[in-house]
């Protein structure tokens, strides 16, 4: 969901998917809340369209740096990933579509299928690693554990960050497995238990600008940096549930689940963390002397 200001005001643009898709049949994921400032008696329009299907387009929003917004052709990326029930309607990694939300917000008239640009994006046939379940115990990049839940092109920079979990990088996973605990699991998990935890994936928005110039395909991105987010909840929450950007502030969200182990023994919420987006100063550079 993310907040947008249009020529009639204040809307909310709202993502969501159908969780269980088995025939991957579910074209329609957006909607608008049409007076962000009166929920109540908002008027919703929706669910539309949008280019690209739910399980590639209808995880996170976010928007983008105006600097870049002529490169990757537009003014916000939506995106998704592996991680959800039937992973052939996904993408097998994480993906950004650029999309412009006036297309959508502040018209009464909403063209479906919205217009997208893709820039990142996987499939079974092309998955950022072949190896889903770590046979080989080599692969640290993306499995079937592996879930984005948020990203955005970090501002002052040249970097999409994407965030989520991941485990399954020492034991190897498997479906519906005993784990080192004894356990049986409903689906896919890691072999050891504590094989778990909140995981980054750092991407660069050059290349996706190559991709949207018609010189690399979606799925021949590689991130240039990934790997485990150490966060004060990693281990009491091995997952991240989702994430926001306040332009205001440079404030980056991010929510790890069941965190909160105040509330009791079946109430344990989510915890909001809060990161600050520090872009470095450009180096000085002294005056040759004479």
């Amino acid at each position: 969901m993310v907040y947008v200001s249009g020529p009639k005001g204040p809307q909310l643009l709202v993502n969501a998917y159908e969780y269980y898709d088995a025939p991957g049949d579910n074209t329609l994921s957006m909607l608008v809340v049409r007076d962000a400032n009166h929920l109540p008696g908002s008027v919703i329009d929706g669910y539309f369209e949008v280019q690209g299907r739910p399980g590639h387009t209808a995880g996170w929003m976010s928007p983008i740096s105006a600097s870049w917004q002529p490169l990757l052709g537009g003014d916000f990326l939506a995106g998704n990933s592996s991680g959800i029930p039937i992973i052939s309607r996904t993408s097998v990694g994480p993906s950004a579509f650029v999309f412009n939300p006036l297309n959508i917000v502040g018209t009464g008239a909403v063209s479906t299928s919205i217009a997208t640009t893709k820039l990142l994006d996987f499939s079974l046939a092309h998955p950022l690693h072949d190896d889903l379940s770590n046979k080989s115990r080599k692969n640290d990049l993306w499995n079937h554990l592996s879930r984005a839940v948020y990203g955005i092109v970090v501002p002052g920079t040249r970097t999409y960050a994407t965030f989520g979990h991941s485990g399954g990088n020492a034991s190897g996973v498997g479906y519906k497995i005993v784990q080192d605990n004894g356990q049986r699991t409903g689906g896919y998990s890691s072999f050891a238990v504590k094989d778990n935890y909140h995981y980054y994936w750092l991407w660069d928005v050059n290349q996706l600008a190559r991709v949207r110039a018609g010189d690399m395909q979606p799925h021949a991105v590689r991130p240039y940096e990934y790997g485990i987010f150490r966060t004060p909840f990693a281990g009491s929450s091995n997952s991240l549930g989702g994430g926001a950007f306040d332009a205001s502030t440079g404030r980056i969200y991010l929510t790890a689940q069941q965190a909160d182990r105040q509330q009791g023994t079946y109430a344990n919420p989510p915890i909001v963390m809060a990161y600050q987006a520090v872009v470095p100063p450009p180096p000085q550079v002294k005056a040759p002397s004479r």
